[in-house]
Protein backbone atom coordinates (compact mmCIF):
# COMPACT_ATOMS: atom_id res chain seq x y z
CA UNK A 1 0.00 0.00 0.00
CA UNK A 2 1.26 3.52 -1.16
CA UNK A 3 0.68 6.50 -2.88
CA UNK A 4 -1.87 7.18 -5.35
CA UNK A 5 -3.15 9.57 -7.82
CA UNK A 6 -6.95 8.09 -7.86
CA UNK A 7 -9.61 10.40 -6.03
CA UNK A 8 -11.07 7.32 -4.65
CA UNK A 9 -9.30 7.64 -1.35
CA UNK A 10 -9.79 4.93 2.19
CA UNK A 11 -11.26 6.41 5.41
CA UNK A 12 -10.27 4.43 8.36
CA UNK A 13 -13.10 3.62 10.46
CA UNK A 14 -11.76 0.71 12.25
CA UNK A 15 -12.35 0.28 16.04
CA UNK A 16 -10.08 -2.46 17.21
CA UNK A 17 -11.23 -4.51 20.60
CA UNK A 18 -8.38 -3.65 22.30
CA UNK A 19 -7.36 -0.13 21.23
CA UNK A 20 -8.88 3.39 22.31
CA UNK A 21 -10.29 5.04 19.56
CA UNK A 22 -8.79 8.59 18.43
CA UNK A 23 -7.59 10.68 21.52
CA UNK A 24 -9.83 9.12 24.26
CA UNK A 25 -8.26 9.97 27.70
CA UNK A 26 -6.17 7.24 29.10
CA UNK A 27 -4.04 6.48 31.82
CA UNK A 28 -1.48 9.79 32.29
CA UNK A 29 1.09 7.54 34.00
CA UNK A 30 1.61 5.36 30.69
CA UNK A 31 3.54 5.96 28.18
CA UNK A 32 1.70 6.54 24.82
CA UNK A 33 1.86 5.38 20.70
CA UNK A 34 -0.33 6.93 18.42
CA UNK A 35 -0.98 5.26 15.09
CA UNK A 36 -1.81 7.37 12.40
CA UNK A 37 -5.58 6.99 11.10
CA UNK A 38 -7.09 9.41 8.71
CA UNK A 39 -7.87 9.31 4.71
CA UNK A 40 -5.45 7.35 3.07
CA UNK A 41 -4.73 4.64 5.65
CA UNK A 42 -5.61 0.98 3.91
CA UNK A 43 -7.75 -0.60 7.05
CA UNK A 44 -5.72 -3.45 6.49
CA UNK A 45 -2.31 -1.62 7.77
CA UNK A 46 -4.36 0.09 10.39
CA UNK A 47 -5.44 -2.91 11.81
CA UNK A 48 -2.04 -5.04 11.97
CA UNK A 49 -0.67 -1.90 13.46
CA UNK A 50 -2.45 -1.76 16.45
CA UNK A 51 -2.23 -5.23 17.06
CA UNK A 52 1.35 -5.54 16.59
CA UNK A 53 1.64 -2.57 19.01
CA UNK A 54 -1.01 -3.96 21.47
CA UNK A 55 0.56 -7.65 21.33
CA UNK A 56 4.03 -6.65 21.40
CA UNK A 57 3.89 -3.68 23.91
CA UNK A 58 1.96 -3.83 26.81
CA UNK A 59 3.18 -1.74 28.63
CA UNK A 60 2.13 1.34 26.32
CA UNK A 61 -1.23 2.76 25.55
CA UNK A 62 -1.87 2.93 22.08
CA UNK A 63 -4.60 5.40 20.33
CA UNK A 64 -5.35 5.93 17.00
CA UNK A 65 -4.35 9.94 15.90
CA UNK A 66 -5.65 12.32 13.44
CA UNK A 67 -4.27 15.02 12.10
CA UNK A 68 -6.56 16.89 13.95
CA UNK A 69 -5.97 16.03 17.45
CA UNK A 70 -1.69 16.53 15.58
CA UNK A 71 -2.78 20.01 14.89
CA UNK A 72 -4.29 20.75 18.33
CA UNK A 73 -0.86 19.66 20.16
CA UNK A 74 -1.34 16.03 21.09
CA UNK A 75 2.41 15.28 20.33
CA UNK A 76 3.57 17.84 22.00
CA UNK A 77 2.72 15.46 25.56
CA UNK A 78 6.02 14.07 26.82
CA UNK A 79 4.28 10.89 27.43
CA UNK A 80 3.64 10.29 23.78
CA UNK A 81 6.82 7.87 22.75
CA UNK A 82 6.33 7.03 19.22
CA UNK A 83 4.13 7.90 16.21
CA UNK A 84 3.58 5.30 13.76
CA UNK A 85 2.22 5.99 10.32
CA UNK A 86 1.04 3.10 8.43
CA UNK A 87 0.52 2.09 4.78
CA UNK A 88 -1.60 3.84 2.52
CA UNK A 89 -1.32 6.47 0.51
CA UNK A 90 0.84 9.29 1.49
CA UNK A 91 -0.06 11.99 -0.64
CA UNK A 92 -3.65 12.35 1.56
CA UNK A 93 -1.24 12.29 5.10
CA UNK A 94 0.46 15.31 3.46
CA UNK A 95 -2.93 17.02 2.19
CA UNK A 96 -4.55 16.16 5.15
CA UNK A 97 -1.92 17.57 7.41
CA UNK A 98 -0.45 20.48 5.90
CA UNK A 99 2.71 21.82 6.20
CA UNK A 100 1.78 22.64 10.08
CA UNK A 101 0.98 18.96 10.93
CA UNK A 102 4.41 17.87 9.10
CA UNK A 103 6.46 20.39 11.16
CA UNK A 104 4.74 19.27 14.94
CA UNK A 105 5.39 15.84 14.04
CA UNK A 106 9.25 17.09 12.97
CA UNK A 107 9.50 18.59 16.05
CA UNK A 108 8.03 16.03 17.78
CA UNK A 109 10.74 13.48 16.64
CA UNK A 110 13.74 16.61 17.04
CA UNK A 111 12.03 16.63 20.57
CA UNK A 112 13.08 13.00 21.54
CA UNK A 113 9.98 10.88 20.03
CA UNK A 114 10.11 7.76 18.12
CA UNK A 115 8.87 7.63 13.95
CA UNK A 116 8.08 4.89 12.51
CA UNK A 117 6.74 5.07 9.05
CA UNK A 118 5.98 1.31 7.29
CA UNK A 119 5.26 1.49 3.65
CA UNK A 120 3.52 4.94 2.72
CA UNK A 121 4.74 5.76 5.91
CA UNK A 122 7.87 5.60 4.64
CA UNK A 123 7.52 7.32 1.25
CA UNK A 124 6.38 9.95 3.38
CA UNK A 125 8.85 10.44 6.18
CA UNK A 126 11.51 10.87 2.71
CA UNK A 127 12.54 13.61 0.94
CA UNK A 128 10.98 12.29 -2.30
CA UNK A 129 8.51 10.21 -3.17
CA UNK A 130 8.67 8.46 -6.49
CA UNK A 131 6.03 5.98 -7.17
CA UNK A 132 5.30 4.11 -10.58
CA UNK A 133 7.66 6.54 -13.00
CA UNK A 134 6.48 7.08 -16.10
CA UNK A 135 3.55 4.78 -15.12
CA UNK A 136 -0.29 5.50 -15.08
CA UNK A 137 -0.14 4.91 -11.20
CA UNK A 138 3.00 8.20 -11.11
CA UNK A 139 3.37 10.31 -8.12
CA UNK A 140 6.07 12.09 -7.73
CA UNK A 141 6.94 14.54 -5.24
CA UNK A 142 9.05 16.02 -2.73
CA UNK A 143 7.66 15.46 0.77
CA UNK A 144 8.10 18.19 3.79
CA UNK A 145 9.30 15.79 7.05
CA UNK A 146 12.20 14.38 5.33
CA UNK A 147 13.76 12.59 7.97
CA UNK A 148 15.78 10.00 5.29
CA UNK A 149 17.46 12.71 2.99
CA UNK A 150 17.13 10.75 0.08
CA UNK A 151 14.19 9.00 -2.13
CA UNK A 152 11.45 6.51 -1.34
CA UNK A 153 11.06 4.90 -4.54
CA UNK A 154 8.58 2.09 -5.34
CA UNK A 155 6.93 0.14 -5.76
CA UNK A 156 9.05 -2.06 -5.17
CA UNK A 157 7.05 -5.56 -7.36
CA UNK A 158 3.93 -3.44 -8.82
CA UNK A 159 0.67 -2.48 -7.26
CA UNK A 160 -2.89 -3.03 -7.64
CA UNK A 161 -5.64 -0.72 -6.14
CA UNK A 162 -8.39 -3.32 -6.99
CA UNK A 163 -6.86 -6.51 -5.27
CA UNK A 164 -3.75 -7.79 -3.86
CA UNK A 165 -1.84 -9.29 -6.82
CA UNK A 166 1.09 -8.09 -6.59
CA UNK A 167 1.79 -9.10 -3.23
CA UNK A 168 4.80 -11.10 -2.16
CA UNK A 169 6.54 -12.82 0.57
CA UNK A 170 10.41 -11.58 -0.02
CA UNK A 171 13.27 -11.75 2.26
CA UNK A 172 14.83 -9.12 3.94
CA UNK A 173 18.19 -9.34 4.35
CA UNK A 174 19.41 -8.41 7.53
CA UNK A 175 23.04 -6.95 8.17
CA UNK A 176 25.05 -9.18 10.96
CA UNK A 177 25.01 -6.73 13.50
CA UNK A 178 21.20 -6.35 13.34
CA UNK A 179 21.20 -10.24 14.16
CA UNK A 180 22.29 -9.83 16.82
CA UNK A 181 21.34 -7.30 18.56
CA UNK A 182 17.83 -8.04 17.68
CA UNK A 183 19.01 -11.62 18.99
CA UNK A 184 17.25 -13.42 15.35
CA UNK A 185 17.93 -17.23 14.38
CA UNK A 186 18.35 -16.15 11.03
CA UNK A 187 19.74 -12.94 8.83
CA UNK A 188 16.89 -13.81 6.30
CA UNK A 189 13.76 -12.91 7.28
CA UNK A 190 10.29 -13.00 5.05
CA UNK A 191 8.25 -9.99 4.77
CA UNK A 192 5.27 -8.49 3.35
CA UNK A 193 5.71 -6.35 0.41
CA UNK A 194 2.79 -4.71 -1.52
CA UNK A 195 3.74 -1.82 -2.88
CA UNK A 196 6.63 -0.64 -0.91
CA UNK A 197 9.27 1.34 -1.30
CA UNK A 198 13.41 1.29 -2.05
CA UNK A 199 16.08 3.84 -0.84
CA UNK A 200 18.14 3.58 -3.33
CA UNK A 201 19.92 6.38 -1.81
CA UNK A 202 20.57 5.49 1.29
CA UNK A 203 24.26 5.68 2.91
CA UNK A 204 25.68 2.42 4.49
CA UNK A 205 25.66 3.31 7.91
CA UNK A 206 21.65 4.26 7.23
CA UNK A 207 20.60 0.72 6.00
CA UNK A 208 19.30 -1.96 8.45
CA UNK A 209 18.37 -4.98 5.85
CA UNK A 210 18.13 -5.31 1.67
CA UNK A 211 15.68 -6.92 -0.60
CA UNK A 212 17.22 -9.98 -1.49
CA UNK A 213 18.98 -10.21 -4.52
CA UNK A 214 16.66 -13.21 -5.64
CA UNK A 215 13.73 -11.55 -5.28
CA UNK A 216 13.72 -10.12 -8.74
CA UNK A 217 12.55 -6.75 -10.33
CA UNK A 218 14.07 -3.26 -9.69
CA UNK A 219 13.96 -3.37 -5.92
CA UNK A 220 16.81 -6.39 -6.03
CA UNK A 221 19.23 -5.95 -3.38
CA UNK A 222 18.32 -2.74 -2.85
CA UNK A 223 17.83 -1.27 1.23
CA UNK A 224 14.61 -2.17 2.34
CA UNK A 225 14.90 -0.41 5.99
CA UNK A 226 16.54 2.56 6.52
CA UNK A 227 17.08 4.41 10.30
CA UNK A 228 18.48 7.52 11.68
CA UNK A 229 18.08 10.15 13.97
CA UNK A 230 16.17 13.81 13.70
CA UNK A 231 17.35 15.75 16.95
CA UNK A 232 17.09 13.95 19.90
CA UNK A 233 14.56 11.39 18.35
CA UNK A 234 14.60 8.43 15.66
CA UNK A 235 13.04 6.88 13.19
CA UNK A 236 13.18 3.95 11.45
CA UNK A 237 11.26 3.40 7.57
CA UNK A 238 10.59 -0.09 6.38
CA UNK A 239 9.53 -0.65 2.68
CA UNK A 240 7.93 -3.74 3.44
CA UNK A 241 5.31 -4.86 6.25
CA UNK A 242 7.62 -6.22 8.94
CA UNK A 243 4.30 -5.65 11.55
CA UNK A 244 2.22 -8.08 9.22
CA UNK A 245 1.18 -11.18 10.81
CA UNK A 246 0.41 -13.80 8.33
CA UNK A 247 -1.86 -15.61 10.76
CA UNK A 248 -4.44 -12.09 10.10
CA UNK A 249 -4.13 -11.39 6.54
CA UNK A 250 -6.91 -10.48 4.52
CA UNK A 251 -8.20 -13.49 2.73
CA UNK A 252 -7.68 -14.02 -0.99
CA UNK A 253 -6.05 -16.25 -3.56
CA UNK A 254 -2.29 -14.48 -3.14
CA UNK A 255 -2.40 -13.88 0.67
CA UNK A 256 -3.11 -18.30 0.53
CA UNK A 257 -0.02 -18.43 -1.33
CA UNK A 258 1.95 -16.92 0.35
CA UNK A 259 1.17 -16.83 3.84
CA UNK A 260 3.25 -20.58 4.25
CA UNK A 261 6.20 -18.56 3.28
CA UNK A 262 5.64 -15.77 5.76
CA UNK A 263 5.00 -18.28 8.74
CA UNK A 264 8.17 -19.96 8.00
CA UNK A 265 10.32 -17.16 10.05
CA UNK A 266 7.20 -15.10 11.30
CA UNK A 267 8.61 -15.74 14.95
CA UNK A 268 12.29 -14.10 13.86
CA UNK A 269 9.80 -11.18 11.65
CA UNK A 270 7.59 -10.59 15.16
CA UNK A 271 10.81 -9.86 17.16
CA UNK A 272 13.23 -8.03 14.38
CA UNK A 273 9.75 -5.53 14.48
CA UNK A 274 9.89 -5.35 17.95
CA UNK A 275 13.33 -4.55 18.42
CA UNK A 276 13.33 -1.79 15.65
CA UNK A 277 10.36 -0.10 17.46
CA UNK A 278 12.03 -0.51 20.63
CA UNK A 279 14.76 0.96 19.32
CA UNK A 280 13.41 4.24 18.45
CA UNK A 281 11.10 4.84 21.62
CA UNK A 282 11.43 8.22 23.68
CA UNK A 283 13.21 7.73 26.97
CA UNK A 284 14.12 3.87 25.90
CA UNK A 285 17.11 2.89 27.95
CA UNK A 286 17.01 -0.44 26.23
CA UNK A 287 20.34 -2.01 25.03
CA UNK A 288 18.18 -2.54 21.78
CA UNK A 289 18.72 1.12 20.98
CA UNK A 290 20.27 1.33 17.41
Amino acid sequence: TTTTTTTTTTTTTINNKNSKSIMQPGDATRKKAFVYASTGVHPAALRHALRFLETEFPELEVSKIGPKDILKGALSDASVALLLMPGGADRFYAQKLGSEGIQLIRKFIEGGGGYVGICAGAYFGSSYCEFDKGGPLEVCDPRELALHSGRAVGSAFGYDYESSKFAKAVDAVLKDDLVKKADLSTGRVASYVNGGCFFPDAKEDEVLAYFCQDCGGHAAGQPMVVGGSAGSGRYILTGAHLEYDPEHLDPCREHDEIAPTLKATDTDRRNLMKFLVASVLRGSDSPSRL
